[in-house]
């Protein structure tokens, strides 16, 4: 990819001031602080005796340093500040999301709406999306339903979390 692939904007909306870029290293202080700042605030969702921190790794810079290589890593951009993120793997027609993040500032705006939908205009040859959500997360669970995400499984409990997770997929239109 070169510089202005990097900095340019993949898809954007002049009207709502948004636009999904490629992350760069410049921008992994920032999203750190974005994904500590989701997770804290889905704590208070959490079941009684449920792990109170996030996903391995979500806080700390080294993980989104080799994230930022390993995925399709993109920040979402409102009149210049970053107010989302998502971490995507793509493989040929399959892409599982294995994260997307929305500042609690910009949650209820459809900024996460718009993320997703940014994602399927920016990887059109994408026919399955994947990804999970712990159980607790109704708000997530309404959120991917919304957006033409099912229900294709719930896992169990896992013994060292204290919660399981609902796995959801999106089949898009093949053209």
């Amino acid at each position: 990819m070169n510089e202005q692939e990097t900095h340019a904007p993949i898809v954007e909306d002049a009207q709502l001031g948004l636009e999904l870029r490629p992350a760069r290293p410049e921008d992994l202080a920032e999203l750190v602080a974005l994904s500590i700042e989701a997770f804290q605030d889905d704590t208070r969702f959490k079941p009684p005796g449920a792990y109170m921190g996030g996903p391995v790794g979500h806080d700390r810079l080294d993980y989104h340093k080799e994230w930022l290589s390993c995925y399709r890593y993109y920040a979402c951009e409102h009149q210049g500040k970053i107010v989302g993120s998502a971490m995507v793997d793509v493989a040929g027609s399959l892409a599982r999301i294995h994260g997307i993040h929305v500042s609690t500032a910009s949650m209820g705006q459809g900024v996460g709406s718009w993320m997703l939908c940014a994602l399927e205009t920016a990887l059109p040859k994408v026919t399955q999306w994947t990804l999970e959500t712990p159980d607790y997360a109704i708000r997530n669970h309404r959120f991917y339903e919304k957006n033409g995400y099912t229900l294709e499984k719930i896992t169990q409990p896992e013994p060292k979390l204290g919660f399981g997770f609902y796995i959801y997929e999106k089949q898009m239109p093949v053209t």
